[in-house]
């Protein structure tokens, strides 16, 4: 990047301090613009997070080729997350983080700033980092139907805290995204989405039925009546469905390419 590209995003990681900044970096023709974005994350989002707003990713677009998304890291490095690798996969773009700091005196300075690349990065289906709407519950049936069973899930765009509303992402989405619903008392198979009421009225949590298929790497022992799933704020975890998981349990949903015929 140039220089001048380089302390436009610092200036705006400063400006922003202690709210991730976000922006992207813009090829104008034969000229490089940062164009600084609107970070759409809740002010009370969990941690430290950034949405940015598809409106103006769209019209960045329209001036010209996005080479990269853009963000800051307050009062950490400009060190990649799990969260930041996997982003950067997803949207197959560079990422440019950048750390901002509050010194003793009270001044806000940047303190590095990193690139990481597309690379083919997958965060461990087990002890993975949580950070909602990327590296969370629905994230992770997604990635297990990916890795697992070469099927690419629908992805849906879902706001921090969405469930504490009158929303019922899960449900009003399970057609669309290729399940149905399994009847109750028909026995489990391997792949089946289970989905559950975790401390909400809402279906709002969601775990993948892996029986004895205990993911590679995973330090668990293997025994039959596992789920995969990533509770808010937690790594993700293999446990046995069985007792609490059971009781808090509203349906479960089996995509087609599971049904036989």
């Amino acid at each position: 990047m140039l220089k001048r590209t380089v302390k436009a995003i610092e200036a705006h990681a400063i400006e922003q301090y202690p709210r991730e900044c976000c922006g992207l970096v813009v090829m104008v023709g034969r000229s490089e613009r940062y164009i600084p974005c609107t970070n759409k994350a809740p002010e009370d989002s969990r941690g430290d997070v950034f949405v940015l707003d598809d409106r103006e990713f769209a019209e960045a677009e329209k001036l010209g080729r996005v080479c990269a998304i853009v963000h800051s890291h307050p009062d950490f490095p400009a060190t990649a997350s799990e969260s930041d690798k996997t982003g950067c996969e997803e949207t197959d773009l560079p990422w440019i983080i950048v750390s901002v700091r509050k010194g003793d005196d009270g001044t806000v300075y940047t303190d590095g700033v990193a690139r990481i690349q597309p690379e083919g990065y997958r965060a461990p289906l087990v002890g993975r980092e949580f950070h909602h709407g990327v590296l969370d519950c629905y994230s992770i049936v997604r990635d297990w139907f990916r890795w697992e069973r070469g099927v690419e899930l629908m992805n849906f765009h879902r706001e921090d805290g969405w469930w504490k509303g009158d929303k019922e992402l899960y449900l009003d989405n399970l057609a669309v995204a290729g399940f149905v619903v399994v009847p109750p008392g028909q026995p489990l198979q391997v792949g089946d989405m289970i989905l559950m009421q975790y401390q909400s009225d809402r279906v709002n949590h969601a775990g993948v039925y892996i029986d004895d298929q205990v993911p590679a790497g995973a330090n668990v022992a293997r025994m039959k009546g596992l789920m995969l799933h990533h509770l808010y704020g937690k790594p993700s975890q293999v446990v046995v469905y069985g007792g609490f998981w059971q009781q808090i349990t509203h349906t479960v949903a089996r995509h087609k390419s599971q049904i036989r015929e």
